[in-house]
């Protein structure tokens, strides 16, 4: 592709005026047959080059980069047999879907959390209005304060 010694291009998208469009998106090119020297880039042109199970296992064993590991481990997958795949497919969606479950558990647990929290602050805010502390309601904003009046209110 080119005469020189760089093999590894990165190109961001950028607005007609020159402003950066996202830190999101890049381009990377890499050309895969120029000569390694030694950049952080050079264990995925490794993997881009890998030829045999060997190359593989040797690469594995050399990276402590996760996202290599990660590739090599897809390289695997995709090189299994029709069903090794749908069984190891069926594994990984099992594993995604109680992943998908656990974060929707959590998240509903913060909601309910945030909803008991709101009611509570709206009783106190009623009580203390009940009971003439309603010149008092301003300072709710201060945490240390909330919590002297749950104390005094025994919400």
């Amino acid at each position: 592709m080119t005469w020189d010694n760089n093999y590894h291009k990165k190109y961001l998208l950028r607005e007609e005026n020159g402003e950066l469009f996202s830190d999101l998106v890049e381009l990377h090119i890499l050309e895969l047959n120029k000569v390694l020297t030694g950049r952080r880039v050079d264990e995925w042109i490794r993997l881009f080059n890998v030829e045999t199970e060997e190359d593989l296992e040797m690469l594995e064993t050399m990276t402590r980069n996760p996202g290599i590991l990660e590739a090599v481990k897809e390289v695997r997958h995709m090189s299994l047999g029709k069903w090794a795949r749908a069984r190891y497919d069926e594994h990984m969606k099992m594993v995604r879907d109680q992943n998908a479950r656990d974060a929707y558990v959590r998240d509903e647990g913060i909601n309910i959390g945030v909803e008991q929290e709101r009611n509570r602050l709206a009783n106190l805010i009623a009580r203390m209005n009940a009971e003439g502390d309603e010149d008092q309601v301003t300072r709710l904003q201060d945490p240390e304060f909330v919590q002297e009046m749950l104390k005094k209110y025994d919400l």
